[in-house]
């Protein structure tokens, strides 16, 4: 996910992801077509404190 320049000062991401908070206790890998929903732990800080 590292982006690169298109143009001047124009950038592009190669990929998104989506931050879902909750419980991950039963949660299943899974891929649907192109997409893949995986639990990861090495994930930048989007400084959410709840559960």
């Amino acid at each position: 996910m590292l982006p690169y320049e298109v143009e001047d000062e124009k950038w592009e991401y190669v990929g998104v992801q989506y931050l879902i908070a909750g419980n991950a206790d039963g949660f299943e890998e899974t891929k649907i077509g192109d997409v893949e929903i995986f639990v990861t732990t090495s994930h930048p800080s989007a400084t959410y404190e709840g559960e």
